[in-house]
């Protein structure tokens, strides 16, 4: 069975839409679990229409952030698989049956991920992963460190189309609780090295980047938690070298990453820190010499190359 787990923050407007497209799935074995992460509009209202449906249970809680509200999901949860959706997004009717397939045909995963539409702020809309052209339609990944290590583009699935198993959770933990940004990555990351994992390019959902707040407030937050916990898988004797070796290039470019967002908050000190941690990794090389000169410049000047340029890649 899934258990389905929707964290929601005043998404009273947006709710039922999410609601009901788990109500339309054409895989019936799941659960839903909503938890009302302290909401103040009028959520309540908004699932009246699904009260009366056993398969649905909604869990109220003071508003603790959207990581301890999906643990809590996953606490009330009884399936062997934990699939999420975010209020904000919607599944289409397939996405469990899907998801299904793939367990069916690689029970040994440990996490398992669609392809979801990307509604943009503009209107438009991204509907085919970059990555997957030219491959096969579904990937299996027994390194996913070294797949991700190598093209970026390989994270392509939205937290609304991950699927996890609870074998899986059992092994590395749960959400980081307190980290503002970067929990759901640093949940798969630490999956990875004890896992495989599958991706399919097939389209399963609609991810709402406009209406999506789950970092709009955080975005230049850099206490990501996975660096932490990265320096526990290097320790782990259970992990293989070759995934340690990948993961620790990994984290190289998300410590590039790191520079600049530390610029972009003015604490140049702390990014110049930051720039002497990173290995002179060759294929890193146009990027190191990019912060050595953003380094050089004023904040201003570096925010605004930001928005002019390079966003996506900060």
């Amino acid at each position: 069975m899934f258990s389905v787990i929707t964290p929601v923050y005043n998404r009273a407007d947006l709710i039922q839409n999410a609601v009901k497209s788990v109500l339309g799935q054409t895989c019936p074995d799941w659960e839903l679990i909503i938890v009302d992460d302290g909401s103040e509009d009028e959520l309540d209202k908004a699932l009246v229409p699904f009260e009366s449906n056993e398969k649905i249970k909604v869990i109220h809680q003071e508003n603790g952030g959207v990581s301890r509200a999906r643990n809590v999901g996953i606490a009330a949860s009884r399936g062997d698989y934990i699939a999420f959706l975010d209020a904000d997004d919607t599944w289409q009717p397939n996405h469990l049956e899907v998801l299904n397939e793939l367990i069916l045909a690689y029970p040994d995963a440990g996490f398992y991920g669609t392809w979801a539409s990307v509604l943009f702020q503009n209107g438009t809309v991204r509907n085919k992963p970059a990555y997957f052209e030219g491959k096969p339609e579904t990937e299996y990944f027994e390194n996913f460190y070294k797949a991700y290590d190598e093209d970026k583009r390989v994270k392509l699935f939205q937290m609304s189309t991950s699927c996890i198993a609870k074998k899986a959770i059992d092994r590395v933990g749960v959400f980081q609780e307190g980290c503002k940004i970067g929990e759901d990555l640093d949940l798969t990351l630490r999956a990875a090295a004890y896992f495989p994992f599958v991706l399919t390019a097939a389209t399963t959902a609609v991810y709402n980047h406009q209406e999506s707040v789950a970092t709009k407030e955080s975005a230049f937050d850099v206490n990501w938690c996975f660096f932490d916990h990265a320096e526990i898988i290097y320790q782990d004797k259970a992990v293989p070298e070759d995934k340690k070796e990948h993961l620790k290039s990994l984290m190289t470019w998300f410590e590039m990453r790191r520079c600049r967002h530390l610029l972009l908050l003015g604490k140049r000190e702390e990014a110049r820190e930051s720039y002497q941690k990173i290995k002179h990794v060759k294929r890193l090389k146009k990027d190191l010499l990019i912060n050595r000169v953003l380094l050089c410049m004023p904040v201003w000047a570096v925010q605004l190359i930001f928005k002019l340029r390079w966003r996506a890649q900060a």
